[in-house]
């Protein structure tokens, strides 16, 4: 599986750096593209919510709710030094980190062979797909903290590889380990998934117990030192229980296929297979042969596996039996490893196409012709993203508000959508939210009277959203008998995941 000098020339590192060069800025223009179009959506609204308040305010944010709890730090400490800026300006800091993460996996790629060629090629090729992923690109474009989570488990998985490759363990790279698999929990409780499969593959390494012993020795050293520095956050998590995650849906096997789909790159079911089949000739290409491949790049391999289904299964059965944690977006960070197996696909495949080198036009021919399929697969999906994606409108159905609602009688539920109104306009606050929770208890009967309150008013407003399902479909059937009843004329506006009821005499 070797390339041989005959497959590329002996081009210098500035050849690979410049490559690498155009491809972060391909990633920079594609994650600041219509950065600010959209409005923010509920979950964007509550991180902003988190920097506009004071300290105290972030600590109560993480009291109540601990995922996440860097991101929130690092969002708080942006608006001191940029207040008042508009929705865009605030999702470049995910953007920021999500073009962070390309070179880490150009690193990743270049680190997972012994041939500092083929390491190159697979690391450019990945950080390429990784840079026209549509799914990566959406979240660098959401005001949330999976951009980071990727680059720190990313980064984690590349330290680990460092410490393991070098004869001489620097201890500034056990440091660094520690800390950012440390911090990557901190950006989501979800990261503790990444650290478990990479733990897992650890033992593969006793194999040579002589090479390896010490090694794995300071790698549990890391470990502990890990557990330490993310107790205080998990203990928070812990004591908070799964009240902030009430709402996550106990996951089916459809909803695995639907996350592979997703981080495959948006384009259906044709792409993820393409990256199925390169990713799975890639395993075996990476572990074969035991007398051709050195245990340090099998362990790698099967660490890239590891990381690749490990968290989906840990999560997803969990979800089935403890708590339901599953969630595609949660997993984001699973997407590199299934882009490096699956370029280590296509290299592998083309060098036996290439007879090891011999016949580098074969080589050289099959690498473009599949890397330019996969490209064509992941622009669709990429073009696809930018004309249809949404995101709850907010922006606009609180400017419609301020225009035909302004002196009306408001009334919002859920209750915990306020937030995403007042956030663009402070000024339209609704009935009380007492109010509407007495009324609801009291379970009235269609014709009665909504509130005291609503006695004065020529028009009604009623805003839904996330209000489809269950319990709360059935409250907003109940305010929507009782508004009727006292304003009988109705009219409807729609805005995307906004439902605006008006309501009149």
């Amino acid at each position: 599986m070797e390339i041989k000098k005959g497959a590329f020339n002996n081009r210098p590192n500035i050849t690979t750096a410049g490559l690498l060069i155009l491809i972060v800025g391909l990633s920079i223009f594609l994650r600041f593209y219509e950065i600010g179009k959209l409005s923010f959506w509920l979950d964007e609204i509550l991180t902003a919510s988190c920097a506009r308040g004071s300290i105290s305010n972030l600590i109560q944010t993480v009291k109540n709710d601990a995922n996440m709890s860097l991101y929130f730090l690092l969002v708080f400490l942006e608006n001191q030094i940029f207040p008042n800026v508009s929705d865009g300006m605030q999702r470049s800091l995910s953007a920021v980190f999500s073009v962070a993460s390309i070179p880490v996996v150009f690193l990743l790629g270049k680190n997972l062979e012994a041939d500092a060629k083929k390491g190159s090629v697979i690391g450019l090729v990945a950080a390429f797909l990784i840079a026209v992923n549509a799914y990566h690109i959406e979240y660098a474009q959401e005001f949330r903290s999976y951009s980071l989570t990727f680059l720190l488990t990313a980064s984690s998985t590349l330290l680990l590889i460092k410490i393991l490759e070098n004869e001489d363990t620097k201890t500034i790279w056990l440091i660094l380990y520690t800390v950012i698999s440390a911090a990557s929990f901190y950006s989501h409780l979800h990261a503790l998934f990444i650290i478990v499969a990479q733990a897992v593959t650890l033992p593969l390494l006793l194999v040579d117990k002589k090479k390896y012993g010490l090694k794995l020795k300071q790698i549990l050293y890391c470990l502990i030192g890990i557990i330490l520095l993310i107790l205080p956050i998990a203990l928070i998590a812990i004591n908070k229980g799964p009240g902030p995650i009430n709402w996550i849906w106990k996951p089916a096997f459809v909803d695995v296929l639907y996350l592979y789909l997703n981080i495959s790159g948006y384009h259906g079911l044709s792409l993820l297979i393409l990256y199925i089949a390169f990713g799975c000739f890639g395993i075996l290409a990476g572990t074969r042969y035991p007398s051709r491949r050195d245990l340090l790049t099998r362990w790698k391999y099967s660490l890239l596996v590891s990381c690749l289904l490990l968290p989906v299964i840990l999560t997803f059965i969990i979800s089935n039996i403890i708590v339901p944690i599953f969630i595609d977006r949660y997993l984001l960070y699973t997407m590199p490893y299934l882009v490096l197996l699956a370029v280590s696909g296509i290299i592998a495949l083309a060098n036996l196409a290439g007879k090891d080198g011999k016949h580098s036009f074969s080589f050289i021919s099959i690498v473009m012709i599949t890397v330019a399929l996969f490209s064509v697969f992941a622009g669709l999906g990429v073009k696809n993203y930018y004309k249809n994606h949404q995101k709850e409108d907010w922006r606009n159905a609180t400017e419609f508000l301020s225009t035909k609602c302004s002196k009306s009688l408001r009334v919002y539920y859920p209750n915990f959508i306020k937030k995403c109104v007042l956030y663009y306009n402070p000024t339209l606050m609704p009935v009380e939210n007492k109010k509407l929770t007495n009324y609801l208890q009291q379970e009235s009967v269609p014709g009665k009277s909504i509130f005291s309150v609503s006695n004065g008013y020529d028009q009604a407003c009623l805003v839904l959203s996330h209000a489809e399902i269950g319990e709360r479909a059935v409250e907003a059937d109940n305010i929507r008998a009782a508004l009727q009843s006292k304003y009988p004329n109705f009219s409807l506006e729609e805005f995307a995941g906004v439902i605006i009821e008006i309501y009149q005499k």
